[in-house]
């Protein structure tokens, strides 16, 4: 009886290694430190509009595009007595500046298409 209960306890400690293992291995709700870092900021800069200009700040909002049949997303969207303002937050560093098509150019070097662009 002794022996059966140690295989069992063994067994059973095997498992729930693998079990833990397996998880960590195959988890798909782990999020890399960049998609927390980027969201971290959003919700920064939302919480400095809603202190600068007041109203409510919503973050990470998801619309239905029509014309490709999915969902969008909007960084920010600050409203405020019925109006609404639409903020698209970027990753850049350095200075921008903004060439004459509209496209934007960051340290000389990267260059982004218009993001107000209608095209």
């Amino acid at each position: 009886m002794k022996g059966s209960l140690t295989t069992l306890c063994v067994g059973f400690l095997c498992g729930l290694v693998i079990y833990k293992i397996f998880k960590r291995i195959a988890d798909d709700d782990v999020v890399s430190d960049a998609e927390t870092s980027d969201h971290t900021v959003t919700v920064s800069v939302a919480n400095r509009l809603e202190e600068l200009y007041g109203g409510t700040a919503y973050v990470g909002l998801r619309i239905p595009d029509p014309e490709t049949r999915s969902l969008q997303n909007i960084d920010i969207v600050l409203v405020k007595n019925g109006e609404e303002v639409v903020i698209s937050v970027k990753n850049f560093s350095g200075l921008v500046s903004i060439n004459n098509d509209g496209s934007w150019v960051c340290m000389g070097e990267a260059v982004h298409p218009n993001p107000v662009s209608y095209s």
